[in-house]
Order: structure tokens, then C-alpha cells, then sequence
């Protein structure tokens, strides 16, 4: 499998026991692992996968030879992203592991764009300040804390007086200029 996936463009890192496994994860650092259900040691292959799962974000692609004793459901319920069975034929092996780092690289895109639109939904695009919508929410949020522990809570507004006339005067991209430098002070 390490040569053929070689050959299919992976870099590897072989393990031959779980331990090695997590091991490796620190120095290598991979986007899947492929596990075999059994493995010698004190861990299993799907003790394995949550491990790897859960602590090091890894997708996993299960393998055994065992599916009379182990099924899809099994790999799935310890974090598995894929599932075969042996013996593993090369082609079906390259295109899921494929199909997992493609899975994987969307679900990332998925969140970074989550992320920003997170941000977004509280943040004033020109100033870079958290919007009223978020002030009022974060207020709440300070009061029942001050409530709760017997602590004062403070807020400063500052409004700017005559600022329409800035906009009236020099233009709304002077205006905007000043919002900035005012939200940077």
C-alpha cells in the first residue's frame, strides 16, 4: 500500500503499531490516516481513529479484513471518513483517500467562510467596531456577569457632534476617513 500510494503522489509515513501512529502525528502532521482495524499493541484501529479524530483532526480511512467481526458502522461511529474492506484494491483505495482530502479541503473552505461571515455579522465593515447589534448583546451578557458577581459594570458611549457636517462639507469619503481615524483612536 506504502509504494502504491507513493506512486499515486502521497507523501507517507508508515506505522506499524497505534503508538507509532500517534507518534508520528507530531512530526508529520498528515491530513488522513489509513488504519487497520487490528493492530499489535494495547490499541485497536478504531481506538486508534478517535484518538486521531478527536486530538489531532485527521480524517481516517479504516481498513480490515475482518468484516465479518467489523462494518462500516463500526469505523463510522469511531471517526472514520471512509471504510474497506480487504484485500484493498489500489484504484478503490487512491480514489476514496482522494475523495477524503477533497471532502476534508471543502469542509475547511466551509469553515473559514463561516468564520468570516461570523465576523462579519458583528463587525462595521468601514470602522472594523463591533456593531450596536453586538454592543447590546455583549451588555447583557456584562450585566448578568456583574450581577452575578457583585462587580460594577461601566460603559462609555461617544457620539460625534456636527458630524454631518463633515459629510456636508468635505465629502462622505472625508467622512469616512474621520470615522476610521476616530474608531483607530
Amino acid at each position: 500500500l506504502e509504494s502504491a500510494l507513493t506512486d499515486a503522489g502521497f507523501e507517507i509515513e508508515a506505522a506499524s503499531s497505534a503508538k507509532e501512529g500517534l507518534d508520528c502525528m507530531v512530526r508529520f502532521n498528515p491530513s488522513i490516516a489509513i488504519v487497520d482495524i487490528r493492530l499489535p499493541g494495547d490499541m485497536d484501529g478504531l481506538e486508534l481513529c478517535r484518538h486521531l479524530r478527536e486530538d489531532y483532526g485527521v480524517d481516517v480511512v479504516v481498513i480490515t479484513g475482518y468484516e465479518s467481526e467489523y462494518g462500516y458502522v463500526d469505523a463510522v461511529d469511531s471517526g472514520a471518513s471512509d471504510f474497506i474492506v480487504k484485500p484493498v484494491k489500489i484504484e478503490e483505495l487512491i480514489l476514496r483517500c482522494g475523495r477524503v482530502i477533497e471532502s476534508r479541503r471543502i469542509r475547511q473552505m466551509r469553515d473559514r467562510s463561516i468564520r468570516e461571515l461570523r465576523r462579519r455579522a458583528v463587525t462595521d465593515t468601514l470602522t472594523g467596531l463591533f456593531t450596536s447589534g453586538h454592543l447590546f448583546h455583549q451588555l447583557h451578557a456584562e450585566i448578568a456577569r456583574s450581577i452575578r458577581y457583585s462587580r460594577s459594570v461601566s460603559l462609555c458611549m461617544l457620539d460625534v457632534d456636527h458630524f454631518k457636517e463633515i459629510n456636508d462639507q468635505h465629502g462622505h469619503l472625508e467622512g469616512d476617513r474621520a470615522l476610521v481615524q476616530l474608531a483607530d483612536t
